[in-house]
């Protein structure tokens, strides 16, 4: 099977993530990946160097002459690479990919809804539209089955909860870690500045990029915390070896991939008690905090810090049993098969 995952810009975050393990796992089971891209980050085309890339202009969706070129170009593209199947994360590739398909293109497609603004009346208009010429949509969390269910999707699409890679991290460092990007509703940059005493005596390490850096580096050092900045990182592990609990202060997740790679470490996670992190984390696997209190999560992050260990075996466990790469790859794989037997 020749799968296309197409994409307007690919970046560093988990949408790519959760693309590029389907793509490792199609590739390893006799598949065909490629990907379509129109803009991508330095670092994220580092994650593509096996696959194939195709890069089609994607530029503007309010522009019908640039809109008529990227659904022309993307036609070409299926047509000339004998591509099966489209699969797509979001609405803009989506709509590209449903024009193709109005226009004589023949192949399945597939849609996975990750986020939560792509509910909104700007794009409400358009789920009939969606809902007639996507094949089958995917859900990745009970949240997400809510939302579709809302928006008339009910009986269209399949759960397949995320799965991630395994982190290889067998030993961790004594101290809090935050991965993700660094920006106000991620809430790094609040639990920092409501935890200057805890951070002063113990170490934050915080990966990724955003536009909360600088202050966050800047109040830092002028409050002596022992926060270190990584950047990005391509490599999980170097981040996951440098901590022993993961903190999350987000304001909203859908079904978060840094506490299923912390889990497949071995890693306690703690975070607020919005819905999809109710859906992930009990009392055994870390702790969930009222939101939004970031000094709360602190207090109990420096609380099961003491006791870190004491979480591996059970969320190694969880992680094996429902949230590896593997089992999402088989239940997508048997998703994409099921569109062809009909």
């Amino acid at each position: 099977m020749k799968i296309a995952y197409v994409f307007a810009y690919f970046g560093d975050g988990g949408t790519e993530d959760h693309a590029t393990v389907l793509a490792k796992k199609a590739k390893e089971s006799g598949n065909e990946p490629i990907f379509v891209i129109s803009k991508y980050s330095d670092k994220a085309i580092e994650k593509l160097q096996d696959y194939k890339v195709i890069i089609l202009p994607m530029d503007s969706s309010y522009n019908p002459f640039s809109v008529i070129k990227s659904v022309v170009g993307l036609k070409k593209i299926i047509k000339s690479e004998s591509v099966d199947l489209v699969h797509t994360h979001m609405p803009r590739e989506q709509s590209l990919a449903i024009a193709v398909k109005m226009i004589g293109g023949k192949f399945k497609l597939v849609r996975t809804f990750h986020r939560l603004d792509h509910f909104t009346w700007k794009i409400k208009p358009f789920m009939p539209l969606f809902l007639k010429y996507t094949d089958r949509v995917i859900a990745i969390s009970d949240l997400m089955t809510r939302l579709l269910d809302e928006n008339g999707w009910k009986g269209s699409y399949t759960v397949v909860k995320n799965g991630v890679k395994k982190v290889n991290a067998p030993k961790h460092e004594n101290a809090f870690g935050f991965i993700g990007r660094l920006s106000k509703e991620k809430g790094i940059l609040q639990f920092i500045k409501s935890n200057v005493k805890l951070l002063q005596e113990n170490r934050l390490v915080v990966a990724g990029q955003g536009p909360d850096y600088e202050e966050i580096k800047d109040f830092s050092k002028k409050n002596n915390l022992k926060v270190e900045l990584m950047g990005s990182v391509l490599e999980k592990s170097d981040f996951y070896k440098k901590a022993s609990v993961l903190i999350l202060p987000s304001s909203h997740e859908v079904l978060a991939l840094v506490v299923l790679e912390a889990y497949s470490c071995g890693m306690p996670a703690l975070a607020f008690d919005i819905a999809p992190n109710i859906e992930l984390i009990k009392d055994e696997n870390g702790a969930l905090i009222k939101a939004y209190d970031y000094k709360k999560m602190g207090d109990e992050a420096l609380k099961i810090l003491h006791k870190a260990e004491s979480y591996k075996k059970t969320n190694i466990e969880l992680y094996e049993s429902k949230y590896s790469d593997e089992i999402m790859w088989q239940n997508t794989y048997r998703l994409y098969k099921s569109l062809f037997s009909k």
